[in-house]
């Protein structure tokens, strides 16, 4: 790739951009890079640059390599995830194509449970045609969505950072609380 001059140091290796990229289409080195010490701007007409998606403008902090990077998926393609808060590390994985899983105890379940107090199918997590997720009580031994109470019928929307449990509130003291689960979009989550 070219070098360019950098004002804090040594010059750097850009990476060259990968052919017919849209990144550097349009632009000469002295645009992507700055001007070079001792270049003498030219008096040629600039084109006006593409619109941009606000992703995709470079930080000082980012290089061309990064910017021209694919974004990750999650967990291969997982649209949403339960993360277990009594169970280190597990975490249970929703696809895009799952329009719904269960919670309970029955081995059909998407997330099995083994405690007797959980109903064999005891939630039953679902989404719309718009990617918003809903949870429905299916149990008559409830379950708690945040710090609300759900009843068998019950119905909640789910966003980002709700917890749910199941028979138990999660921070109960006097109860033994045995599943609780927080839910997370795949855009907010970290690995």
């Amino acid at each position: 790739g070219a070098r360019a001059a950098s004002p804090w140091g040594a010059a750097r290796a850009l990476p060259a951009a990968p052919p017919g990229s849209p990144s550097r289409a349009g632009y000469s080195d002295e645009m992507m890079m700055g001007p070079q010490q001792g270049a003498v701007a030219s008096a040629a007409p600039v084109q006006p640059a593409p619109p941009q998606v606000a992703e995709d403008f470079l930080t000082q902090t980012q290089n061309v390599g990064i910017s021209q990077m694919a974004k990750p998926t999650v967990n291969g393609g997982a649209y949403a995830r339960f993360m277990s808060l009594f169970e280190k590390g597990v975490s249970y994985s929703v696809n895009r194509e799952q329009k719904q899983i269960e919670i309970g105890r029955h081995p059909d379940c998407h997330i099995v449970l083994k405690d007797k107090r959980a109903s064999g199918k005891h939630l039953r997590i679902y989404r719309d045609e718009h990617f918003h997720y809903f949870v429905e009580e299916l149990s008559v031994n409830g379950a708690w969505c945040n710090d609300i109470h759900m009843t068998r019928g019950h119905t909640r929307a789910l966003h980002n950072g709700d917890v749910l449990s199941i028979c138990v509130h999660y921070g109960s003291e006097e109860l033994q609380p045995f599943a609780a689960y927080t839910f997370q979009l795949a855009d907010h989550c970290s690995s």
